[in-house]
């Protein structure tokens, strides 16, 4: 089991430091400053920034910068065949073995690594989705939906203030 430091908010979310975000094997071009958290003065819960890990949402969501690099990436990789909308992106006739894998590092150097078949979605008969989208004015942070948590063993320690995961196929 691989664990995370949490820090709590008044709200009871519990929030993970994030220091960045990979598709495939590149590092996305993401300020690191979206993930910081920053303290409950004068913010919003949603202007936290870091990562909240989220059994109510079934997809994931990031901020705008996030989800602009992921688009990035897409359409580079992909050329034509990739479809953004403003809250997500999709291919069109790409073989499932080419969609690259998606992991977020948080910042003790500990990776997630979201299972594949609970990654990507089928939109339409050709679309192909990535179950990652834009948090639309949600704020900074990284919501961690329940269908990225799929396949992993949640521990949520809240004496020590860490959340373990571990993939239930290890």
């Amino acid at each position: 089991m691989q664990y995370v430091s949490l820090v709590q908010s008044k709200s009871s979310r519990f929030y993970a430091e994030v220091s960045g975000l990979f598709l495939g094997e590149t590092e996305l071009e993401i300020p690191k400053q979206v993930w910081e958290f920053r303290g409950e003065d004068e913010l919003f819960e949603y202007e936290r920034g870091g990562a909240w890990f989220s059994t109510f949402s079934e997809k994931s969501y990031v901020p705008e910068v996030a989800f602009s690099a992921i688009v990035t990436y897409f359409e580079e990789i992909f050329g034509e065949v990739a479809y953004a909308t403003e809250t997500e992106v999709c291919v069109s006739s790409v073989d499932g073995s080419l969609l690259p894998g998606l992991s977020v590092e948080f910042r003790s150097g500990v990776r997630f690594e979201p299972k594949k078949e609970h990654l990507y979605y089928y939109k339409e008969e050709e679309l192909t989705c990535l179950n990652v989208g834009l948090n639309e004015g949600i704020g900074r942070g990284f919501t961690i939906g329940s269908s990225l948590m799929r396949g992993y063993l949640w521990e949520y320690d809240l004496v020590k203030e860490q959340v373990g995961f571990a993939s239930v196929d290890d």
